[in-house]
């Protein structure tokens, strides 16, 4: 049996435009959930900051 490891998925890491940022967000917005919303706006700090 072979044996695979699974990484989490950070969406943060895929945040690296202005672009796929506003689409996340606005994605995000079309859901009408806060829980989501407050999620998303989470990963993007989280890309934000370490692109300083």
């Amino acid at each position: 049996m072979t044996h695979i490891e699974l990484t989490p998925f950070d969406a943060s890491e895929y945040l690296d435009t202005d672009e796929v940022i506003s689409e996340y967000i606005t994605a995000a917005l079309e859901e009408n959930d806060i829980e989501l919303l407050m999620a998303v706006i989470a990963d993007i700090k989280k890309a934000k900051d370490r692109t300083m």
